[in-house]
Order: C-alpha cells, then structure tokens, then sequence
C-alpha cells in the first residue's frame, strides 16, 4: 500500500474515531443538547448534499436506479430535517437510536440479500474483486463468511437495542460510539486469522485490499 493512501487510510479513521469519542461525550452529558443534535445529523446531511451535488454535475449521465434512489432519499432526509428541526433537537437520543440501528439492519440486509436467488455473496463478489477467480473452497468460505457478517450485524442491531432500553444512555452510548469501529475492526481481524489457519495456501491479501475492492465496486462510486 502506498505512503500516501496509508496516510488517507490512517487520517480518516483518525476522524471517524475522533468524532465516535465526541459523540459519546455530547450525548451522555448533554442528551437534548444542540450540539448532540447536530453531530447526529451533521453527516447525514453532508452525505445528501454531497450525493445531490454528485447528481447535478453528472446530469447529463444515466444514473442508476440505486444512485436515484439515494438522491431521492437525501432530498427527503433534508426537508424532514428542515421541519422536525426542534423535535429532532430535543430527542437527540431517539436519533442517535434509529442511526445505528438503521446503518446496522440496512447493512446486514445487504449482505442477507445477496446470499438469496443464486446471486454472489458480498464477500464472495470482493474476493472476485481482488484475485480475479477463486477455488470451489473459497467460493464456500466467503459465503460462510457472508453469513458471519450478517449474524454480525443482527447481532449488534439486538444488544443496541436491548442497552437503550435496558440500561443508561452512558452504557448504551459507550456501545453504538465507541465499541462500533473496534468491534468491526476485530471482526475483520478474526476473520483473516481464521482464514489463514483453514485456507494455509490461499493468496492472502490486506484488510485495505479488500476496502478498495469494495469501494471501487460500489454503484455510488461510478458515474
């Protein structure tokens, strides 16, 4: 991996952890403050105005149904925020709840999806990505490995949900904030152990390989 995209890499998940701390501190010791308010749907709104802006330079390209989709949503998304403003700013922990459980279920239907109707798998379609053709016995394992993830994220949209409303705003906090990247993180890492250890002679590639497969074969990545 090149110095630079290392520097990338490492730069935004600085970011991305930095802004998981702040979270946690806002929301736990003010829950109906502005600010916690607005680092809930800060991004949110950056991303629907980022994928408008997208969508306006490239007009005069076909998009697809997926890209439509999302542009479709951001419009909604910004007008929702527009009229709930003062709702949404007092219950700022109601929305911390549906980000995370939204990002979580969306994500493992993905991946539940495209293990039905003889599609390819999400992990098995990156390792296509990445070394082009894959044995009889990866095919298998990235398949398994497909449904670990979805297990993965029902299981975290369940204990979410069984800290909200079983425990403090700290604790459930602590989870969805903070535990989010690292638990993720050691997902990744189990997963490449375990592989190394029942595929020895398989071509093993970085966990940064499989993120840029990834993101190169994201529909939101194409013109």
């Amino acid at each position: 991996m090149r110095a630079s995209a290392l520097f990338k890499a490492g730069g935004l998940i600085t970011a991305l952890l930095l802004y998981s701390i702040l979270c946690h501190v806002v929301l736990a010791v003010h829950p109906t403050a502005f600010l916690a308010a607005g680092l809930a749907i800060g991004p949110l709104m950056l991303v629907g105005m980022g994928c408008l802006l997208s969508s306006w330079r490239n007009r005069t390209s076909r998009s697809g149904s997926i890209k439509g989709l999302i542009v479709l949503a951001s419009v909604v998304l910004i007008g929702l925020v527009w009229l709930y403003w003062t709702q949404i700013s007092t219950h700022a922990h109601w929305v911390y709840l549906l980000q995370h459980l939204l990002t979580n279920a969306l994500l493992g239907a993905i991946f539940a999806f495209s293990l039905t109707g003889g599609r390819l798998a999400v992990v098995t379609r990156l390792a296509l990505k990445v070394h082009g053709s894959l044995p009889e016995s990866m095919e298998r394992y990235t398949r398994q490995v497909t449904i670990a993830w979805v297990i993965f994220f029902i299981g975290v949209c369940v204990v979410s949900l069984l800290l909200f409303f079983g425990s403090t705003l700290e604790v459930w906090s602590f989870f969805a904030n903070i535990l989010a990247f690292p638990l993720v993180a050691l997902m990744f890492l189990a997963e490449y152990q375990i592989r190394r250890i029942l595929h020895p002679t398989f071509e093993h590639v970085s966990i940064f390989a499989g993120i840029k497969a990834f993101w190169q074969s994201s529909p939101i990545n194409k013109p």
